[in-house]
């Protein structure tokens, strides 16, 4: 019987840290550059680059990953890449890197969304001064996962920016990143343990009750004694908590157990 409750109290441990890992794996990440308010925006990265076009300029972008497209923008870790419109093989500049959990983003709340500003851009030439680019990045509420609008501030030689406007279901509601689909969730993995371990648990401890002990009627019932007093175990243990706290309560100090 010791080595059944033993191997019981086993599989009730397994069952709690599988419960807790499985919670863990769907918490994201809170050191990630993309992590803001307890959302991890990298899920917005994607295989497929979005892409944008406008009078002058064509643009790839991926969200906090490097971009897909192999140019020399790619290369050196470009996330949104400008190229020449009539000639998607020549790259302008690189308007923001991802450096992976080195990249720095600076995140803000808007009304509408969020807003993550990149500063790790190539280098503007305005007016003889090296300015860095900046890549301001507007995550809006809207239905699908797309590249509203890319506005490209006239630079100075304090700021040489783009404002880009993309909207997505992630800051929908509750501003967060829609489930991913596919998995199970923690408190289902935890039902399926727990019935897994019942049903072996009562059958394999029937069988051997059955075949090693003799037993029949009720008796095949594991620990079936244990089972039994479960009830009155409970109720004692109920009352006499009770009784201790009522006695905190009132002042007094009765440390006495006596039996219902």
């Amino acid at each position: 019987m010791m080595m059944m409750m033993k191997a019981l109290t086993l599989a009730a441990a397994a069952l709690a840290l599988l419960a807790v890992g499985e919670m863990a794996a769907a918490a994201p990440d809170a050191t990630s550059p993309c992590s803001f308010n307890g959302v991890d925006y990298a899920s917005l990265s994607s295989k497929t680059d979005w892409t944008f076009e406008d009078n002058l300029y064509w643009y790839e972008m991926n969200i906090c990953a490097v971009v897909n497209e192999v140019s020399t923008c790619q290369q050196k870790g470009g996330m949104a890449c400008q190229f020449n419109v009539s000639n998607h093989d020549q790259v302008i500049a690189s308007m923001a890197l991802w450096k992976g959990a080195t990249t720095t983003v600076q995140w803000s709340k808007i009304d509408s969304g969020v807003s993550g500003l990149w500063s790790n851009g190539d280098i503007c030439d305005v007016q003889g001064a090296d300015v860095k680019r900046t890549l301001k990045l507007d995550l809006v509420c809207g239905e699908e996962n797309k590249i509203k609008s890319i506005e490209n501030i006239p630079p100075t030689p304090e700021k040489c920016q783009a404002d880009v406007t993309f909207t997505t279901p992630a800051v929908c509601g509750h501003g967060g990143p829609p489930a991913k689909s596919g998995g199970l969730s923690g408190g289902w993995v935890f039902c399926i343990i727990l019935w897994s371990v019942t049903f072996v648990y009562c059958g394999l401890g029937c069988i051997y009750n059955r075949t090693q002990k003799g037993a029949s009627g009720k008796e095949v019932i594991p620990h079936v004694a244990f089972w039994g007093a479960l009830p009155g175990l409970v109720k004692d243990g109920c009352s006499f908590t009770v009784r201790k706290l009522r006695a905190l309560c009132e002042g007094g100090n009765s440390s006495e157990y006596t039996e219902v």
